[in-house]
């Protein structure tokens, strides 16, 4: 006898345009011979049977065909044309497909598959859903706790009730800087950070010894009280012989040439460069940065980089001064705190408390 392998194309649903679900499914298959060489164009024997619970369970329903393969050994069929396919119930599954074949057109089967049925040909137990009757109760937990639960088409009591009962309460929200604005209070619609920068290429001599050069300023206008950070950067270039010396600091709002208080406040926050004892050149560079904390109100204020440097005879050159000042309002460095929405208190930021003055070098030698 002639062997004979099914090689299992595919299953699905033959959906016929019927008033109801068609029962009946679409099936091909690829015949090859023990040789793996198609079966072409030869009347084979079936037997297609319909298996409940597992791949050697009951056989439910059966029926023979004796279709004829294609030039590519392709043999297509309908499933379901028998009495008592109709009668499956598909919910009472899983179902397995199990087909026998004789190459013949007899009934002398020589090889058997199985494979089990998976969803495509359960779109046939959707009939199902014709037959329900009576109201379905919709249950949802969440609808049901929301404001629009008591909503319906004769009953407009509910309709404008939105969230107006709810309070909303935001820990982030109430510590930022937006908590307090209103449509009424504009006072705060401004508090946010501000900068402004001004630097690039820049070449100051320092001529000044008793009194103070204005190296660089920027300006800036804040809307509220808070503290400004001003930070000042460059480099020194030394030009002179024996020693350098070069005295720099930062003030808010002051000159020191005509304030006296100034001139303290100046010198607390004194930076001393210097190349003494260093070999004499004319291209020794140093870089420097300082920075102070200034608590300001709201205004324009003016930061200014004052500098001189030890006396006459020293000759120094300041370079590519960058001069930034950046805002922080109050309402951001410093948050409330209360019982029913608690938060983490943030200290303001203050200048500084602790001033450690620098001296005047008491013995330079030189010119």
């Amino acid at each position: 006898m002639k062997r004979v392998i099914l090689l299992f194309f595919c299953v699905c649903i033959t959906v016929l345009s019927f008033s109801q679900t068609p029962e009946k499914m679409s099936y091909q298959a690829v015949v090859r011979d023990a040789r793996n060489r198609l079966v072409a164009t030869t009347r084979v024997g079936m037997q297609i049977s319909i298996l409940q619970g597992s791949a050697d369970g009951n056989t439910i329903y059966s029926e023979v065909q004796t279709p004829v393969t294609n030039d590519n050994g392709l043999v297509s069929i309908i499933i379901g044309t028998g009495e008592g396919f109709n009668a499956i119930d598909w919910s009472s599954g899983p179902y397995f497909i199990k087909t026998e074949i004789d190459p013949t057109g007899g009934s002398s089967y020589s090889i058997t598959g199985v494979t089990q049925l998976l969803s495509v040909p359960y779109a046939m137990h959707a009939k199902s859903a014709e037959s329900i009757t009576g109201g379905i109760q919709e249950t949802d937990p969440i609808y049901s706790s929301s404001v629009a639960s008591g909503v319906t088409s004769a009953d407009t009591v509910y309709w404008n009730s939105k969230l107006d009962s709810y309070t909303e309460t935001d820990p982030v929200f109430g510590a930022s800087a937006a908590a307090g604005i209103q449509s009424s209070d504009i006072t705060l619609w401004n508090r946010k950070p501000l900068i402004n920068y001004i630097g690039g290429n820049q070449n100051f001599q320092v001529t000044a010894t008793g009194d103070y050069d204005n190296v660089r300023s920027v300006s800036l206008t804040v809307p509220c009280d808070g503290v400004c950070m001003v930070t000042a950067s460059g480099y020194v270039d030394w030009e002179s012989v024996n020693f350098d010396v070069v005295r720099l600091g930062l003030l808010c709002d002051k000159d020191p040439n005509s304030d006296y208080s100034a001139v303290t406040e100046w010198f607390s926050y004194l930076n001393i460069l210097t190349d003494y004892n260093c070999a004499d050149s004319s291209d020794q560079y140093t870089s420097f940065s300082q920075h102070r904390c200034f608590a300001v109100t709201a205004g324009t204020h003016t930061f200014t980089l004052w500098a001189n440097k030890y006396s006459t005879s020293v000759k120094v050159k300041l370079g590519d001064v960058n001069l930034s000042a950046i805002f922080i309002p109050s309402a951001i460095v410093a948050s409330t705190k209360s019982e029913s929405s608690p938060m983490i208190k943030q200290e303001a930021i203050k200048p500084e408390s602790i001033v450690v003055p620098v001296k005047n070098p008491e013995s330079i030698s030189g010119d």
